[in-house]
């Protein structure tokens, strides 16, 4: 679906998309609005369905109940789009690790590492 298209669709009813952030193997991300509430932006990962059935798992409800500070938390989720599988999460505005260039200070590196280590 061309990305014009997209723009102002609304997702289970409450998710209204408004650009496309990034896509990658499981999906595109989107900036959304949340229409519950009061049109705060959120990001939207929308997933094709997969083969042999629904992508809903109850991890999906359990990750709704985690807070970290360096986790975007899981807002809700469902099989309630006709392509298949959505996730509303927390919208946190900054710079994809993709983007970096070249190499970084070991420093940094350890740093992400030990944020990472600390959600699992």
């Amino acid at each position: 679906m061309p990305k014009d298209e997209n723009q102002s669709r609304i997702i289970a009813g409450r998710y209204r998309l408004r650009e496309e952030l990034g896509a990658g193997a499981q999906g595109t991300v989107y900036l959304a609005e949340d229409l519950g509430r009061g049109g705060a932006h959120v990001a939207v990962k929308l997933v094709e369905q997969t083969v042999g059935g629904s992508r809903e798992e109850p991890a999906d409800a359990l990750l709704r109940h985690f807070r970290h500070p360096h986790w975007a938390a899981v807002l809700d989720g469902g099989a309630n789009h006709p392509e298949g599988w959505f996730q509303a999460v927390e919208l946190i505005r900054g710079r994809s690790l993709d983007r970096l260039e070249g190499p970084q200070p070991i420093e940094q590196v350890w740093k992400l590492l030990e944020d990472g280590a600390r959600v699992l």
